[in-house]
């Protein structure tokens, strides 16, 4: 076994080196490692995900794009009717 350690002189207890066994042996036997969690976390059952895209559609159709929409033109018109009170005045021939 290479110990490079000892070629900077430092030393382990061998009860550091006994937890690290440890440690190693049930990284080794538990059933869920990294690789396998990080796999398994995208994997959606067909049905599940087809299901999870019609709701989020519909969300989007329903719900947030109409109320974006009155968001913005109300908010276009909210900026149109400030510009004619501070500054611009109401539209039409002005001083005829």
């Amino acid at each position: 076994m290479i110990e490079p350690y000892k070629e900077y002189g430092l030393k382990f207890l061998s009860e550091t080196v006994e937890q690290s066994a440890l440690i190693a042996e049930l990284i080794n036997n538990t059933k869920y490692t990294i690789g396998k969690c990080m796999s398994d976390v995208n994997k959606i059952e067909s049905g599940e995900k087809r299901s999870l895209e019609w709701k989020s559609f519909l969300f989007i159709a329903v719900v947030l794009f109409p109320i974006l929409s009155v968001a913005f033109v109300g908010g276009y018109g909210f900026i149109v009717w400030a510009l004619q009170v501070f500054f611009f005045g109401p539209p039409g021939a002005h001083g005829m």
